[in-house]
């Protein structure tokens, strides 16, 4: 019994250090697959040059046919004989590094037996260093490999044909234009005043009024006019908000110059089209901690066209001319102004109102408001409306309110151009009389124009083109609200 006890465990002890050994084993392996991985993705790549910024004298690039060519100065480099120019710095320090510190990806031959099949025998692209203690580098870029992105490059002195990271013809592939480092044109965080738009044909101006004379709402609901060819004219306060965001900022395709003697060649010298706009800026007064609003300007100006339609576009103050899309450029100067005049034929609060009259066919209604002041539980004071439709009270009626509302939605669909001469009787007039000191009585009166349209004539003067069904819609609801 104890022998086959002792055999029994011996075989148990076999068992588990044939599994202990195959751990082992496995160990190892995992081991050696995880080192070879590593060494795998070892770097090996080839560094081809390694200088400091510092140690670089000048820099040309050449592309077809064309050159760039950069010299150190005492604070980084300069375009060589237009030492002027606004260079961007840390542009071109890209571009330096992306040759002085080199690096191939792996080598495709040590002697090439024709350097035409990489693209390097008459190369498009080279770029040169010029170092200070006098060593001068070429480096020669050729095409790209037809298995990856990746090109062909040889350093000039060497036969060896290279592969380089695409990335370094990208960074030198930059013309001038590209190199530009210039002011963006200015944002406006303050709040709009007026802009103007002038051209040949003339000048619109649209402009907060704080008192506008012409906001027949008589409490300053539209506070912008529109003043133009046809005079000036109430907007829709609505409206312009939606229009000023277009006039806060300016996007720009590229800054194409930086000289003021070239405005000619772009049509920006004595340009016939601007757009200014003043708005107030809040200040902080350093002494007080307090703010105070400061009025400032922006101008633009906007010349010729190129090729395709795009405008050169100046500020009153800079030297730099930029391209603008000729979206962008119609957006600020033609925006649709139509759109923007007060259309609406009576819109007014109806706490200002005191009697409504309306008048269609042989039938008038009259609505009278009367306003109790009564205390509240609380001691404070409320007001109580009452509506009295042709005499009849219905207390402060939901219905009038909701048939109120429809009322002042009325609404022209564009501006009446001819001159018209109204023979007949209106199809329907509203009068409102008012507790306000402006537009106490306000009057608008509906004539036949067409088979779509009527007349919207306000306080004497045809002004609007209304769509006839939204008239009649209006009559008809009258007819409800007044037949009860």
């Amino acid at each position: 019994m104890a022998s086959k006890r002792k055999k029994k465990n011996g075989v148990t002890l076999g068992i588990l250090a044939v599994i202990l050994l195959l751990i082992i084993l496995c160990y190892i392996l995992l081991i050696n697959r995880n080192k070879s991985k590593e060494e795998e993705q070892e770097d090996t790549s080839i560094v081809l040059n390694d200088y400091e910024t510092e140690e670089v004298e000048e820099f040309l690039i050449e592309q077809d046919n064309n050159t760039l060519h950069f010299i150190a100065a005492e604070e980084g480099f300069v375009i060589a004989g237009e030492e002027d120019f606004p260079l961007n710095e840390s542009q071109v320090e890209l571009m330096v590094n992306a040759v002085a510190k080199l690096s191939a990806e792996g080598i495709v031959t040590q002697e090439p037996e024709d350097l035409e099949q990489y693209g390097l025998s008459k190369p498009q692209f080279t770029a040169e260093l010029k170092l200070k203690d006098g060593t001068s580098i070429t480096l020669w870029i050729g095409d790209t490999l037809p298995s990856n992105s990746s090109r062909y490059a040889k350093l000039d002195g060497s036969n060896a044909v290279y592969k380089i990271s695409s990335s370094v013809r990208s960074y030198l592939e930059k013309t001038k234009k590209d190199l530009i480092q210039a002011d963006e044109l200015p944002t406006i965080s303050g709040t709009i005043q007026t802009i103007k738009i002038e051209d040949i044909k003339g000048t619109i101006r649209l402009f907060y009024e704080e008192n506008n004379e012409l906001d027949r709402s008589g409490s300053n609901v539209n506070p912008w006019v529109i003043e133009g060819s046809n005079g000036k004219m109430s907007a829709d306060t609505s409206a312009v908000t939606e229009l000023l965001d277009r006039y806060k900022s300016f996007s720009t395709i590229e800054c194409v110059d930086y000289r003021k003697e070239n405005f000619e060649q772009y049509g920006l010298l004595n340009p016939v089209k601007a757009l200014r706009i003043f708005y107030l800026e809040e200040t902080s007064q350093e002494e007080t901690i307090e703010e105070e609003s400061v009025q400032k300007e922006i101008t633009l100006y906007f010349g010729s066209q190129d090729e395709n339609g795009n405008y050169y576009v100046r500020t009153e103050d800079s030297v730099f001319t930029y391209l603008m899309s000729e979206e962008t450029v119609n957006s600020l100067l033609s925006p649709d102004l139509e759109s923007l005049i007060d259309k609406y034929a009576i819109r007014v609060n109806i706490n200002t109102v005191e009697k409504i009259s309306i008048t269609y066919g042989k039938v008038t209604h009259t609505t009278e408001i009367k306003r109790t002041e009564i205390k509240t539980e609380d001691e404070t004071t409320q007001t109580e409306d009452n509506f009295i439709l042709d005499g009849k009270e219905f207390g402060d009626d939901s219905k009038f309110r909701t048939y109120y509302q429809k009322l002042i939605s009325l609404q022209g669909k564009e501006i009446l151009e001819e001159a018209v001469n109204l023979t007949e009787e209106p199809v329907l007039s509203i009068q409102i009389e008012r507790n306000t000191d402006n537009f106490s009585i306000l009057k608008a009166e509906f004539f036949p124009y067409d088979s779509s349209y009527y007349i919207m004539q306000l306080e004497g003067t045809p002004k609007f083109l209304i769509d006839m069904r939204d008239v009649q819609t209006f009559i008809d609801e009258t007819n409800k609200v007044f037949s009860r």
